[in-house]
């Protein structure tokens, strides 16, 4: 992000062990939180590695290229309906389990962005519970964080639960459009508190409901304080978390990725195979996230029946 689009990643608080199975969970500031995400999961995992999915709204599946790809890599789609999700959720969590997979999972629990018409809806919701109004977050929603950390809990899946608060300094921007057009802030905060499953009451849905509105609660006052002051306690020099050097491999990385997008776009214009490729694939994942819950939900099927056979051999 610092070499692309000048944003400089700020980190503070606890380092992220790249070894944890953990829950993570994250304020949701804009739609382009996640963007900003891959960043500090590089910068503040030790050793800079991680396999961090996340729980999205199954809509997100269908965007041409990220959403494919997100399929691809399994992660989580939820459709706000309990039954459905809570089903599919458990098939492939069930799946990580079985695959002996470490699981590093992303929920944002506000379930949406900090827009100002979220946010009205969210003191709605803080008035008819009686609850204090927020303007730095929403209130969060418990029940799939609540799932989630008993499920993971239970079966061996979670050491861990960090809680990342993030913040931005710089250009106002909240959507896609505002990336479109270049308005990109000068620097992503990002706050780290690691929390140890084993402290943790993740077996009482109700303590779990508590803490986590608790910490959001916390969250607020972080952030009113952060943009006081701007920055995070702990962010100045000396901070426990800081960010990894710019290595040789990264920069390998990000000139491989450049010139495959360049060699797919010159493919595109000037060669009938690369064209026919990319036409026959976007149309097959078109079918597969139409058709289907996607094809993370079709690898959990595949493996279920390949594994029955075996099992019955």
């Amino acid at each position: 992000m610092n070499v692309m689009f000048g944003t400089e990643i700020i980190l503070s608080g606890d380092p992220i062990d790249s070894q944890d199975q953990a829950l993570f969970i994250m304020n949701h500031k804009t739609r382009l939180d996640w963007n900003f995400l891959w960043g500090c999961m590089f910068h503040a995992s030790r050793p800079s590695a991680h396999r961090l999915k996340m729980v999205l709204k199954s809509p997100i599946r269908h965007a041409p290229g990220p959403g494919w790809v997100m399929q691809i890599a399994g992660f989580l789609y939820i459709e706000r309906n309990w039954d459905a999700d809570q089903e599919a959720m458990t098939e492939q969590l069930d799946y990580f389990r079985d695959i002996q997979h470490p699981l590093q999972l992303l929920i944002f629990p506000e379930g949406t962005d900090l827009s100002q018409s979220n946010i009205e809806k969210s003191n709605k919701f803080a008035d008819s519970h009686d609850l204090p109004h927020y303007s730095r977050v929403l209130h969060p929603k418990t029940t799939g964080f609540t799932f989630l950390a008993k499920r993971l809990a239970e079966s061996d899946q979670m050491d861990a639960i960090y809680d990342i608060t993030v913040a931005y300094l710089g250009n106002s921007f909240q959507s896609e459009m505002d990336a479109v057009y270049g308005r990109f802030p000068y620097q992503a905060h990002f706050h780290i508190k690691k929390y140890d499953a084993s402290n943790l009451p993740v077996s009482d849905t109700e303590e779990m409901k508590s803490w986590l509105n608790k910490l959001w609660a916390e969250k607020e006052a972080r952030l009113h304080q952060f943009y006081n002051e701007g920055r995070f306690e702990g962010s100045s020099v000396g901070a426990v978390c800081k960010p990894q050097p710019l290595s040789n491999a990264l920069c390998m990385a990000l000139v491989f990725w450049t010139i495959l997008q360049v060699f797919l776009v010159y493919g595109l214009f000037f060669s009938s195979f690369i064209r026919w490729l990319v036409l026959l694939s976007s149309l097959l994942m078109i079918v597969l996230s139409f058709t289907s819950r996607g094809v993370q939900h079709l690898e959990v099927q595949w493996f279920r029946y390949f594994n029955s056979i075996r099992n019955a051999a």
